[in-house]
């Protein structure tokens, strides 16, 4: 019993992880939606109105915050996966479990969804 309740909780985790997946894919794209419109709104304010925001002698700090933009959007997406998966509940059964058998079959009704039957 204690080797399927623990099946089942992996069952749960797993299943928040693949939703909390899809948001952190969706963290990342954002945040290269971002990074791309902000490298196309330099150039184009370069190439029309000429304010060099990079310039010959500081050319290196747009791809470095290109970097650090996109590492943060990572990390941002990385701590979101970790608190969905920190807000699974596991491990609830074992109170239940260390009654013997009467837990056990309760556990068994409640994984099953039927109601004990009332004599």
């Amino acid at each position: 019993m204690t080797e399927f309740m623990a099946a089942l909780d992996q069952v749960k985790a797993y299943r928040e992880l693949t939703s909390a997946m899809a948001d952190f894919v969706i963290i990342i794209v954002a945040a290269l939606a971002i990074l791309l419109s902000l490298n196309i709104i330099v150039n184009l304010l370069e190439l029309f109105y000429g304010y060099g925001l990079v310039t010959s002698g500081s050319s290196g700090w747009l791809p470095f915050f290109n970097f650090v933009f996109l590492f943060f959007g990572v990390i941002a997406g990385v701590m979101w996966v970790r608190r969905k998966l920190g807000s699974v509940i596991i491990l609830q059964w074992k109170s239940t479990l260390n009654e013997g058998t009467p837990g056990a079959i309760k556990l068994c009704k409640k994984q099953i969804g039927t109601k004990p039957l009332m004599i």
